[in-house]
């Protein structure tokens, strides 16, 4: 056997290894969170592609278009930094996962106490229960003329679903992507994360834009956020 012909061997036993993995990955990653989730992610993928993309970016390919995307917005060429697509979204607004992946405000009160306080109760799904938890932000006298908008504004503040199914696969299945670790470390220390901080960090990562999970952290953090 040759010597070329042994490289080459190699480099083929080499893909099949990386692609089995890659497989294994996305199946246990679909596994945590679970088939309908997975069939309605997969789904707003191919609505981002095949709409959004390919009709901003027609001579492009998907891979090449979701680097586009991002470096025009980066370049601030895009006036919006999220919400950048006009398709439907009925399916995830309606599907267990929008609750997999966010925490939404339900009830805004006032505390006026010896620590006056604007309190956000937030509900969130917690391996199919969902549950509440409260956070808060210091009331001070001159917010009194504007409390009524102020509550209006908090009913419209999303967090992440830290125990969300979403974030736990994303944890146990991408432990040795450290693109993916850094990204779930900003999420866990600020909550969503702003899709400025995320472009510029991803254009910097230089990522295969045709990765399985690569997608789908850009479609939530620029679309469904």
């Amino acid at each position: 056997m040759t010597k070329p012909t042994k490289i080459l061997k190699l480099f083929i036993f080499l893909l099949l290894i990386v692609s089995c993995s890659n497989k294994k990955q996305i199946a246990e990653f679909e596994t945590i969170l679970g088939k309908e989730n997975s069939e309605t992610l997969t789904s707003m993928v191919a609505e981002f592609e095949n709409g959004f993309l390919r009709n901003k970016y027609p001579d492009l390919n998907s891979e090449q278009a979701y680097e586009r995307l991002l470096t025009e917005m980066r370049d601030s060429k895009l006036q919006s930094w999220n919400k950048l697509l006009n398709f439907d979204k009925s399916r995830f607004e309606k599907s267990q996962l929008k609750h997999e992946i966010y925490s939404y405000v339900d009830s805004v009160w006032i505390e006026t106490n010896e620590d006056p306080k604007i309190v956000r109760q937030y509900r969130y799904l917690d391996i199919d229960t969902f549950r509440k938890r409260k956070s808060w932000t210091s009331y001070r006298p001159q917010d009194e003329k504007k409390k009524d908008s102020l509550i209006q504004n908090f009913y419209t503040w999303t967090d992440l679903n830290y125990n969300g199914r979403f974030w736990v696969a994303l944890k146990e299945t991408c432990e040795k992507n450290r693109f993916i670790t850094d990204y779930l470390n900003i999420a866990n220390s600020t909550g969503p994360v702003q899709p400025e901080i995320m472009v510029e960090r991803m254009l910097d990562a230089n990522l295969n834009y045709s990765d399985y999970f690569i997608k789908r952290i850009i479609v939530i953090g620029l679309s469904y956020q």
